[in-house]
């Protein structure tokens, strides 16, 4: 997945990644890639930053890396309204936990157990 093309192809209403969310997208996909995971589809966010999604029928999960350096999370199905969950996760550390719990919405089994 080349970052550069992603920000290149971005919508013109987005407001550009910055290094930081380049830097921290780069180390997010490099953990992805030791679960055996890929986002389905990268996007440029409207607010600054690049979203990693991952989808499954109605069930979808995302990875917002951003422009002040911070990690997003979010699950949500659309069949069930009341089902979205958002949470923090530490850039510094990038827990695998929250990794995998972001993939396990979406019914991704990792190649390898934690």
């Amino acid at each position: 997945m080349d970052l550069s093309t992603l920000i290149a192809e971005a919508d013109s209403r987005a407001t550009p990644a910055n290094d930081a969310a380049l830097q921290l997208a780069v180390r997010v996909l490099a953990k992805l890639a030791l679960l055996g995971a890929i986002p389905d589809r990268p996007l440029a966010d409207m607010d600054g930053g690049i979203a990693l999604y991952f989808f499954d029928g109605p069930r979808y999960s995302l990875l917002l890396c951003d422009n002040d350096g911070e990690i997003g999370a979010l699950t949500f199905d659309r069949q069930k309204p009341d089902s979205m969950s958002c949470w923090d996760i530490d850039a510094e550390e990038i827990p695998e936990a929250d990794l995998l719990r972001v993939l396990a919405f979406v019914g991704r089994c990792p190649s390898r157990l934690p």
